[in-house]
């Protein structure tokens, strides 16, 4: 099955949520269980946050992009000589 462009993006977006709803709701839980009554519990939960958040980096799809001339739009030889160009 051959998927076009806008199917493709609908499904990276709703993934992208997905894992981002995943890890706010484990950042808040991870938070929760460092927090306490002091200041330093406090900093150590938002900080705990943060690092659930960083995950983000491991788990998301992050891929190096190419110039336009490796764009999937690319089509007249004009175009791509564009793209080689810049």
């Amino acid at each position: 099955m051959r998927w076009n462009t806008f199917s493709r993006s609908v499904l990276f977006a709703a993934r992208a949520s997905v894992i981002e709803t995943a890890l706010v709701g484990a950042g808040l839980v991870f938070a929760r269980l460092l927090a306490g009554r002091s200041p330093v519990a406090l900093v150590l939960a938002l900080w705990g946050f943060f690092l659930v958040q960083s995950l983000w980096l491991l788990v998301g799809d992050v891929r190096a992009r190419g110039g336009t001339a490796n764009a999937p739009g690319c089509r007249s030889p004009r175009q791509r000589r564009r793209g080689r160009r810049a």
